[in-house]
């Protein structure tokens, strides 16, 4: 009874004891019998495999994340994290993440347009941006390069009427 019975039983304890100990999930239990007992191991076992092999999963997306979290810390934002994981609680911070780059990259390409229009002297066009948190640095670079337009136009609008009233002093 023991040898059939106990011995497997505490084998199999044991192997749980070890891994919550542990939080190995790599320590897997040998298997000694084909009975019962043997089936039960292996289904721990592959358990065990399954969230080793979940683990192994989001290590990817969480490692890629950094990757591209870093580009997008130095201004690189055509990159999303494309990694899946089974674990709906990463899948939605990547989501977040990527939506959080897309978005950005967005308001970077209005703010592009319309610099250069500026470089072309076309300065009809402000620089307006939807769904931007007020007082955060977005709403401040706006309101900063609004100001560089406003005084850019009265600086042009200044040489302008200078300039027309040195012509008509120089005719007369």
């Amino acid at each position: 009874l023991k040898q059939v019975v106990i011995s497997p039983l505490d084998n199999l304890n044991n192997g749980i004891i070890n891994l919550i100990n542990s939080t190995d999930t790599g320590s897997k239990i040998s298997i000694k019998s084909n009975d019962e007992i043997g089936t039960i191991t292996t289904n721990f076992n592959n358990y065990l495999q399954s969230i080793e092999d979940g683990i192994e999963q989001d290590m990817k997306v969480v490692n890629e994340a950094q990757r591209v979290l870093q580009r997008v810390g130095n201004g690189w934002y055509s990159q999303n994290i494309e990694s899946n994981s089974n674990n709906r609680s990463l899948n939605e911070l990547k989501n977040t993440i990527n939506k959080m780059i897309n978005d950005t990259k967005d308001r970077f390409l209005v703010i592009n347009g319309v610099l250069a229009k500026w470089a072309n002297l076309d300065y009809r066009d402000s620089i307006v941006i939807e769904n931007i948190e007020k007082n955060g640095v977005f709403e401040q670079m706006i309101k900063d390069l609004e100001v560089l337009r406003t005084s850019t136009v009265k600086m042009l609008s200044d040489n302008k009427s200078n300039g027309l009233t040195l012509q008509t002093s120089s005719t007369t």
